[in-house]
């Protein structure tokens, strides 16, 4: 009984020892699982957030399209980067299509073009005097029309530029174009 005792007592912190380790290794799955389950919470929420801003900018869009009318306009740019002092090639294209029913008279002439957020201000002298057809005052349903600048004399400084093209009736996407320092040569 002695024996029994002592056998008792030498193991009695030992397994209080091998108890304290579960009790440790179950508290570190129980973290480890909260930590999980708050990560797939976070990445959940952030995919519904998505969802939402997607929903709202195509609902954004629908209602621009829908304001805006039938027309869809593009621009495109013949090189992403120039170097300053060597923009004079710089063209950027435009494109417009009557997604309509009815011929649609794009007024052209009274579109602008917006470089970083301003109104580029002889826009309608730019536009204008571009040769582009009967098109450009009387475009039919399903047709587009098509055309170019040279507009390098608006990008002479290094930086980046945004560019897009608004009219009565429609707004193309920006693109994006950089013109990189004489010393990047």
């Amino acid at each position: 009984m002695v024996a029994v005792a002592l056998c008792a007592l030498l193991l009695a912190p030992l397994v209080w020892t091998f108890r304290q380790f579960e009790m440790r290794v179950g508290l570190e799955r129980l973290r480890a699982e909260q930590a999980r389950n708050q990560a797939l919470l976070a990445r959940d929420l952030a995919q519904r957030e998505a969802a939402q801003a997607a929903l709202a900018a195509a609902k954004l869009a629908t209602a621009d399209q829908n304001k805006a009318g039938s027309l869809w306009a593009g621009l495109s740019v013949n090189h992403p980067t120039f170097v300053a002092g060597k923009t004079k090639d710089l063209r950027i294209d435009f494109a417009l299509v009557n997604d309509g029913k009815k011929v649609i008279d794009p007024k052209i002439s009274e579109s602008e073009i917006i470089i970083n957020g301003k109104e580029l201000g002889d826009s309608g002298q730019i536009l204008g005097s571009v040769q582009m057809g009967a098109r450009s005052t009387s475009l039919p349903p399903g047709e587009s029309l098509h055309f170019d600048c040279l507009l390098g004399d608006q990008f002479k400084e290094p930086g980046i530029y945004r560019v897009s093209w608004k009219g009565a009736t429609f707004q193309s996407s920006e693109i994006v174009l950089r013109i990189l320092p004489k010393e990047a040569c």
